[in-house]
């Protein structure tokens, strides 16, 4: 089917960190530091609040489509490896990763929980939303 990825592109992301906690949406995660999977809806506002719910810090959100959008809770940080979307919305992505290196992503995304701001900040995006996990009345 178009859009199905194997596990192994789905997350190469990762490399070779160890998963240390399987979260489900709603819930923390309970290890100190490392690779946690929070299994959530891959709308993003829904997948977002539950990273936020799970203790993330900041979000990094690799897109190729560049939707421009943020978080309340924790700053979310744009990334894209299509330079057509970088050059399209160039102001909405913070990170452009066909020109920039592991490291410089890396700092990039430590700053911006220590002070600095994300494109979404400075647009004042910011998107909530949580799963309805039955019917509501």
């Amino acid at each position: 089917m178009a859009g199905e990825r194997s596990f192994a592109e789905g997350t190469r992301a990762w490399g070779d960190q160890p998963v240390r906690d399987v979260v489900e949406y709603g819930e923390t995660a309970t290890h100190e530091s490392g690779l946690a999977v929070v299994d959530a809806h891959s709308q993003f506002a829904e997948a977002a609040t539950a990273l936020a719910a799970a203790g993330a810090q900041v979000i990094v959100h690799v897109t190729d489509e560049g939707v421009p959008t943020g978080h309340p809770v924790a700053p979310v940080v744009k990334v894209t490896g299509n330079g057509a979307t970088h050059e399209a919305l160039e102001t909405d992505m913070d990170v452009d990763a066909t020109a920039t290196s592991a490291s410089e992503l890396l700092e990039y995304v430590v700053r911006v929980p220590c002070g600095g701001q994300s494109c979404a900040e400075r647009h004042g995006l910011s998107d909530f939303a949580i799963t309805r996990v039955g019917p509501s009345t």
